[in-house]
Formats: structure tokens, sequence, C-alpha cells
């Protein structure tokens, strides 16, 4: 079968026997995904039986990784349809279901990035609240996160013109570049990454605490930082 795009320069057409980025990316979804589900089970388990009641950032917590578990069952569905393909080895059949599975992936990915971070940003007010300052940045991020996740999924939903076009690959329409929207994505969550990151260490460096619990708190917070490379990637992939 012949491609439906042309290779890239220094490539050549190989079909089904082309090479796949596809296995590696699954890999590391389900790595990340059961690493979720562990710490969110042990979390709630600390909710409902030692440190209750079950406070709003741990719903947003719940649907974040209910979402996390969709969006990997869909994509792991799409390995056997070439997923993680160079576009001008994948059959003609198999485009267009995986163009439009992908993208519906990447705004499940959006909306249950949405969620998590708002789950941290509460945990923040709550564990800090007690400065005024704190929580006027925890709003402020928060509106942030909200406003440029509802945004960059509204542009993947209707990134075309027809917006039918955004999500058949051969139907003809003007559509924005989904490139430019993930680069863009990509940039914003790791500017937010940072930021969560960081907001809560001058008020942890307050804290009366022996310089080895010191160090440990700020290590755990600064565990998040671990997120920033590959929620960039996951957006950008």
């Amino acid at each position: 079968m012949a491609p439906q795009l042309p290779p890239a320069d220094g490539f050549t057409y190989k079909g089904i026997n082309g090479d796949s980025n596809g296995p590696r990316m699954l890999v590391g979804t389900w790595i990340t995904l059961s690493l979720a589900i562990v710490i969110t089970l042990l979390r709630m388990t600390v909710k409902l039986f030692f440190v209750p009641p079950v406070k709003l950032e741990d719903y947003f917590a719940i649907i974040a990784l209910l979402l996390a578990i969709a969006r990997t069952a869909l994509l792991t569905m799409l390995k056997s349809r070439q997923y993680g393909y160079h576009i001008w080895d994948i059959e003609e059949s198999n485009i267009d279901y995986l163009y439009t599975r992908s993208k519906g992936a990447t705004v499940i990915y959006l909306v249950a990035t949405i969620c998590a971070k708002l789950s941290i940003l509460l945990l923040y007010k709550r564990l800090f609240g007690v400065s005024t300052p704190f929580r006027y940045v925890c709003h402020t991020l928060m509106a942030v996160v909200i406003s440029y996740g509802t945004a960059v999924a509204l542009a993947y939903i209707f990134q075309c013109r027809p917006v039918y076009a955004g999500w058949d690959w051969f139907y003809p329409g003007n559509c924005v570049s989904l490139h430019a929207i993930a680069v863009a994505t990509g940039a914003l969550n790791i500017a937010t990454d940072f930021a969560i990151v960081v907001v809560p260490i001058p008020l942890v460096l307050r804290l009366q605490l022996k310089p080895a619990k010191l160090v440990s708190v700020l290590a755990i917070f600064s565990t998040g930082i671990l997120c920033v490379p590959f929620n960039s990637g996951q957006t950008l992939a």
C-alpha cells in the first residue's frame, strides 16, 4: 500500500513494519498511571479511615485519576491501529481512527491536568491558608490553570472551520495548527508546574522544624518538579 503522505527527508515508507514509538510511550503512561493509582488509594485510605473528612481537593484528585485511566485505556486500544508510527507508514484505514481518538485523548489529558493542579492548589490553600497573600497567590494560579486549560481544550475541540473538519482527517477545512497549540500548552504547563512547586517553599522554610525534617519536607514538595518534563512531553506527544 502506498503512503498517504510522502516520507520526510531521510525516511522511506515501511508500512506496518515501520518504526513505532507507541510501545515506549504506553510503557511510560502505564508506569505513571500505576503510581497515581497507588498514591490516590493511599490518600483516600488516610482520608476515609484516619483523617476524615474527604475534602474538595480529594474529589478533584479522584476525577483526575479517573480521567487518566480513561485516557490510558483509550491510548492502549490504539496500539493495534499503528499508534506511534510515522504518519506516512500508517494505513489509510487507520489514519482517521488514530487522529480522532488521539485528539480526544489529548482533551481528556488537559481536563485531567486541570483537576490535578486544582487539587494541589486547594490542598496548599488549606494547609497554608492563614497567610492572606498566599491565598491570593493560590487563587490567581487556580484562575490561570482553569483559564488556559479550558481555552486550550476548546481550541482542540473547535480547531477547524467547519468544526467537523477537526475530527475527520480527510474532511477539508480551515484549521489552526495543532503543533502551535501543543507548544503553547507545553510552555504554560511548565510555567504553572514550576509555580506550583515553588509557591509553598517560602512558607515551609518558616516552619520551626529541625534541619533534617525541614530538608525532608522540602524534598517532598520538590518532587513535583519531576513531573515537569513528563507533563510537557505528554502534551507535545
